[in-house]
């Protein structure tokens, strides 16, 4: 498992709940709020070393998905 899928993995419920909420106002605004998303984008860039527009995408996708397979038992 590399980097990234590791840091991903150790995301705990209530920060995939804040992620979840700054992309629904993400969906509002057309804005992603400086909150959840930014610090976990942060949090991957410092950890991973990947660069920040990457971990920005990431942070945006990586967190719907991980929410879907836990939350619906998949």
């Amino acid at each position: 498992m590399n980097a990234v899928c590791k840091f991903f993995d150790s995301i705990d419920d209530n920060e995939l709940r804040l992620v979840i909420r700054d992309l629904r106002v993400l969906s509002e605004t057309g804005v992603v709020p400086f909150g959840a998303v930014h610090q976990l984008a942060r949090r991957l860039v410092s950890q991973t070393g990947i660069p920040m527009s990457e971990a920005m995408n990431l942070a945006q996708s990586a967190p719907l998905r991980i929410a879907a397979f836990k939350w619906l038992g998949a």
